[in-house]
């Protein structure tokens, strides 16, 4: 049986990385209180020197939930596709007047249908794909630790971060070393990280299915560049750029491609190496007279197999009283095709040496439409211990219409979801 795709150990890797780029940005209390985007942290986000200097709990459970995928696209198989509960546990703590420790555990459980490949709707040219899903639920459960440890002086901060995750066929290490220097009387920030990441993955089944190896390895580097500079007290622009390297076995071994020449299906085989390069830029501006700050973001990404994206995201701070905020925020997401992307092989055509059906690399676009409430709050027996209370909601779509891509082809495993997200934070 087909098993889900690996996606989400480089989602999981990327916002790992996110973390470790933005540490300053993070450790301010009101970054803590979600208002990084707002005036008064604007000073502070732009400096590099600053510990936390407060014990925080950090607790979330997120809801995911894809949507059931049109039966009128489904050739066979489950319709019901992918839904995940993740808990996340987070504590950082001041370890002296220079120096701070974060740990983040992470237990997820998943279950759901999956895409494995795709048939053509007739024989022949002129064929429209149907989705192959797999044929029953699948459950799995990954486990993930996240530990950074960050020394600080008067101009800059070094931090070192060290990470395992284990799923039952998947397990990763992931090393990194990230600094920041500020400078122009502490106005402008100069970021450097390295990523190293070491995984390994043992498909299930491989004895059922030709197709699957029974062990591979890939190992990711990721280097990182950026500058943050406050412009003045109500506005800041950050600017990174990053490069990604990653060798090894890069494809997916629960996805295949279907030929119609005898009705078989052949792994995919993407190529062993991928090169990417990413630059990000984003703005934030408060604004005064509503007590709220506007961030934009625009990202840029390439890489070696033919893949151009681009990301546009817009997030409003609202701040309402000194207790309450809302923050809406919507992304929009467009790419193009691997050049090894095809829906299948039709008939007398040859199958070609780096192949994939896995919608992921075909050429569609995307919205995300989001809203967070945030509370902060003290209780009458804690004292001068704040909490925090978080309730998020976002929902995504995707289709081959929304694609910049004029010749986008249709990909029916296109996925449609929607994430619930509570959460508690506390501080003393």
């Amino acid at each position: 049986m087909a098993r889900p795709a690996r996606n989400r150990h480089q989602r999981r890797r990327d916002q790992r990385l996110d973390r470790r780029r933005n540490g300053p940005l993070s450790q301010t209390l009101h970054a803590l209180w979600g208002s990084a985007f707002a005036l008064s942290s604007l000073p502070q986000a732009a400096r590099a020197d600053t510990p936390v200097d407060r014990y925080t709990a950090e607790y979330s459970f997120s809801s995911y939930t894809e949507d059931e995928i049109d039966s009128s696209k489904v050739f066979v198989g489950e319709t019901e596709r992918y839904e995940i509960e993740m808990h996340q546990f987070t504590v950082r703590a001041p370890l002296t007047s220079s120096s701070d420790l974060s740990i983040e555990l992470v237990h997820e459980t998943m279950s759901g249908a999956s895409p494995w490949y795709t048939i053509p709707d007739i024989p022949g040219p002129g064929s429209e794909p149907l989705q192959f899903m797999t044929g029953a639920t699948i459950e799995d459960t990954r486990d993930d630790v996240l530990v950074q440890y960050n020394r600080y002086s008067d101009t800059g901060r070094l931090g070192f971060a060290a990470g395992y995750s284990s799923e039952n066929d998947y397990s990763a290490i992931n090393l990194g070393i990230n600094g920041d220097t500020s400078f122009n009387e502490g106005n402008t920030t100069l970021s450097l990280g390295l990523d190293v990441s070491l995984d390994e993955i043992e498909p299930t089944d491989a004895e059922l299915f030709s197709t699957r190896p029974t062990s591979e390895e890939k190992k990711t580097y990721t280097l990182m560049l950026g500058l943050s500079q406050l412009l003045n007290r109500a506005s800041l622009i950050q600017s990174n750029v990053t490069y990604k390297f990653s060798d090894g076995y890069l494809s997916d071994p629960y996805k295949a491609v279907w030929h119609q020449d005898g009705g078989v299906i052949v792994a995919e085989n993407r190529p062993d190496s991928r090169h990417q390069l990413a630059w990000t830029t984003s703005v934030r501006g408060h604004v005064r007279e509503l007590d709220g700050t506007l961030q934009g973001e625009y990202r840029l990404h390439l890489d070696t197999w033919g893949v151009t994206s681009h990301t546009v995201a817009l997030a409003w701070h609202q701040q309402l009283g000194r207790r309450l905020a809302i923050i809406p925020s919507f992304r929009y997401y467009s790419q193009s095709e691997a050049d090894f992307y095809r829906p299948y092989f039709d008939l007398g055509e040859s199958v070609s040496k780096e192949r994939s059906s896995d919608y992921r690399l075909s050429a569609y676009g995307s919205m995300l439409f989001g809203v967070k409430a945030q509370y902060r709050f003290r209780t009458p027996w804690t004292g001068k211990h704040d909490f925090m209370l978080t309730a998020a909601w976002d929902n995504y779509f995707s289709s081959e219409d929304l694609s910049f891509d004029d010749d986008a082809r249709e990909s029916p495993g296109l996925v449609d979801y929607d994430v619930v997200t509570i959460g508690l934070t506390f501080l003393w």
